[in-house]
């Protein structure tokens, strides 16, 4: 003759019990995974950013730059053709006069 424990009262009380026991547990740790998201949410609401004056001056500076037509596009490729071609060549002492040039306007700022 086999028994059957599984049917009986005392384990079906445990089965419950578990399955009872299981739920407010998964509950938890579905709210702690929650909590540092919605911490998170908290806290970038309440955050405040501003822009500071350089920053806002840098930016009309890119804007403006990025509208101007201060090179000559035709020149630029036809630097880049010659460079490509091996055509381009380099005067040093033209060079070298205008590296001075810059570094001495520079001295007077």
């Amino acid at each position: 003759m086999a028994i059957d424990f599984n049917n009986t009262p005392s384990n079906k009380n445990l089965a419950n019990n578990r399955t009872q026991e299981k739920g407010p547990v998964q509950s938890r740790a579905a709210d702690s995974a929650k909590a540092p998201t919605e911490q998170a949410s908290a806290k970038a609401a309440s955050v405040s950013v501003s822009i500071s004056s350089e920053a806002k001056s840098l930016e009309r500076l890119e804007s403006r730059v990025s509208k101007s037509t201060a090179f000559d596009k035709t020149k630029v490729a036809a630097i880049k053709s010659a460079i490509e071609e091996g055509r381009y060549s380099i005067n040093p002492e033209k060079l070298a006069e205008k590296i001075i040039e810059h570094e001495l306007a520079f001295e007077k700022k």
